[in-house]
């Protein structure tokens, strides 16, 4: 299923499109749901809730100031959740959250049995402070976002090298891990020093976006990887 446009009020809902896309959601069950969201908001996660424990495969875009109501719709649980996309989009009139607004949303905690059977994850770097997101059966994950987006790159980017290692080492079973260069975080010259991150079940690393050499060898130096990994870099480098 793909909801067919952006959900921003409740009368959107009661639009031809609107009503349909209800009736699909009704109409499928009890099968499981492989969800598009172009544009999530509050009244999708309202529209979505009462199905949440059927999707499958989620993949939306959404503002930061929306990603608290995905966050609400986790905590509802999702059993059935293999693949979670989110996608970070900015709008010049969206305001940008503030750190305490983030920290709030990176302390969700969730059931046990919430993302029990989550494989595959895409999410802004942001989100990695995020510890209910990184559960220890994740095979593939990607880092990514927008290098225009003032949150996750540049100066104002609000996460840290720490938060990569931390979120990475909970994740021990990782087959597949891509990095955006776009996302390469503030490397502070406080930062804690901890033991190499082992992955030793990942098949393929990737370096995407545009990346410095410097952050390329940041990231292998704190990783234990088996010789067979495939490296692979998508970018070319300053």
């Amino acid at each position: 299923l793909r909801q067919p446009f952006r959900i921003g009020s409740p009368e959107d809902l009661q639009s031809s499109r609107g009503q349909c896309f209800k009736t699909s959601l009704n109409l499928s069950s009890p099968r499981d749901i492989i969800l598009t969201v172009p544009g999530f908001t509050k009244v999708s996660w309202e529209v979505l809730a009462p199905h949440s424990h059927r999707i499958s495969v989620l993949d939306i875009s959404v503002l930061s100031l929306h990603l608290k109501y995905l966050f609400r719709m986790l905590r509802s649980g999702m059993p059935h959740l293999e693949i979670l996309n989110v996608h970070h989009v900015i709008h010049t009139q969206s305001r940008v959250l503030g750190r305490e607004e983030w920290a709030s949303l990176q302390s969700t905690q969730l059931k046990n049995d919430s993302l029990s059977h989550l494989r595959s994850l895409l999410i802004p770097p942001t989100l990695l402070p995020a510890a209910c997101l990184s559960v220890p059966h994740l095979q593939n994950l990607t880092i990514a976002c927008s290098g225009a987006c003032p949150e996750c790159s540049g100066q104002r980017s609000i996460h840290t090298l720490d938060a990569y290692w931390s979120f990475m080492r909970k994740c021990p079973s990782l087959h597949y891990l891509e990095v955006s260069g776009s996302c390469e975080p503030q490397i502070s010259p406080n930062r804690t020093e901890s033991p190499p991150v082992p992955l030793r079940e990942l098949r393929k690393l990737v370096f995407g976006g545009h990346v410095r050499p410097k952050w390329v060898s940041e990231v292998l130096s704190r990783f234990v990887i088996p010789v067979t990994t495939d490296i692979e870099c998508k970018t070319t480098f300053d």
